[in-house]
């Protein structure tokens, strides 16, 4: 995983004219990526994508 820096984020404009999509992409992985280990714990294994998004967000 590269590192996230400030240059290679989307700019506010951007982010909101794409943000539906990302946001709908964002909501699939974070779906895919938890595991559910009984009705008290939860794990989400993050990934680049979804960092980013909560940066951008």
């Amino acid at each position: 995983m590269g590192k996230i820096t400030r240059d290679s984020l989307l700019s506010l404009e951007a982010y909101h004219k794409a943000r539906p999509d990302i946001r709908a992409r964002a909501i699939a992985e974070r779906k895919l990526r938890t595991v559910h280990l009984g009705d008290h714990l939860t794990l989400i294994f993050e990934n680049e994508f979804l960092m980013r998004y909560q940066i951008q967000e």
